[in-house]
């Protein structure tokens, strides 16, 4: 999941899902996690029917 945010970032969760074969949700849930642990700023507001964004770094 880092990885692909360094090479995409910011990314949406829907993009970081289909690089990685995963769901929206599951690549949420992995946001939500690092974002936790501070390795990830993560804005998942959904705006005009848009999945969150994510990019890397405090």
């Amino acid at each position: 999941m880092l990885e692909a945010l360094k090479r995409q970032a910011p990314a949406s969760t829907a993009d970081l899902a289909r690089t990685l074969q995963m769901t929206a949700e599951a690549a949420r849930q992995q946001i939500n996690k690092l974002a936790d642990q501070g390795l990830v700023q993560a804005d998942l507001q959904k705006t005009g029917g848009a999945a969150g964004r994510a990019s890397c770094g405090p």
